[in-house]
């Protein structure tokens, strides 16, 4: 199954191309990571067009720092909004930091309205500078930080001990292929709709290469629409007479 297959300059306006000029109640997931920036303009895209913007990050002290309006201390795998409460569900970088994206992507269908969006973007792993240094220099590390993870292992080391966890837990822990993403999203009773990439040219032969490879941008960009396991398989129903 094809999809439509977009292209964007960046995260920022991947969201904002879905949010577009509707009147929407949206929740932004991780969206202190980059500060108070990110989330100030898609909140004020959300308000501007007479919606409700709520934000959910597990930073409890920067949360109580910036002290912003309808922002929620949690993570994405179990929250305390009712169901079928947002228009969209926005998590950005987010599902490559689980070991469990099945019930992240559950509890997002939980508190979606019916036909509410899960819009996600997260690293490609078939991007070009990736595949180029896997090819060129035998280096695989999906951009995760293993000196960061070496020092948060470390400082950690006597409660994870404590509670039996593993020791070493990388910062971006699955990463999604396209069919993956499909396969995730029908299977918790999504529709993808669409899926992209963004554009970030280093240079004016990775600008080139770009043109000719699009899907080979750094991120994939996804948008699923929640919908029955019946509608979100119908091209196979059809076919079984089911």
């Amino acid at each position: 199954m094809r999809f439509v297959f977009h292209t964007y300059d960046g995260r920022l306006q991947f969201i904002r191309s879905v949010i577009g000029n509707r009147t929407v109640s949206l929740l932004d997931v991780g969206n202190l990571g980059d500060g108070a920036s990110t989330c100030a303009i898609l909140k004020k895209d959300v308000e501007r067009n007479g919606g409700t913007y709520f934000g959910l990050d597990s930073n409890e002290p920067l949360t109580r720092t910036l002290n912003l309006p309808n922002q929620v201390v949690g993570d994405l795998h179990r929250t305390t909004f009712p169901n079928d409460h947002f228009d969209i569900v926005y998590a950005g970088e987010i599902i490559e930091h689980t070991w469990t994206p099945a019930g992240m992507i559950d509890e997002c269908r939980r508190i979606l309205k019916p036909g509410g969006l899960l819009v996600l973007d997260t690293p490609n792993p078939y991007s070009m500078l990736n595949m180029l240094r896997f090819l060129l220099r035998r280096e695989d590390a999906m951009g995760d930080n293993r000196t960061l993870v070496y020092y948060e292992a470390k400082n950690a080391f006597d409660e994870l001990k404590k509670r039996g966890d593993i020791l070493l837990q990388p910062q971006h822990k699955i990463f999604f292929t396209p069919a993956m993403l499909r396969q995730l999203f029908e299977t918790q009773g999504f529709i993808m709709e669409s899926i992209g990439c963004t554009r970030k040219p280093r240079g004016l032969l990775h600008r080139i290469l770009l043109w000719l490879f699009p899907h080979t941008g750094p991120h994939l960009c996804a948008v699923a629409r929640k919908a029955t396991v019946d509608e979100a398989f119908e091209d196979i129903s059809r076919k079984v007479g089911t």
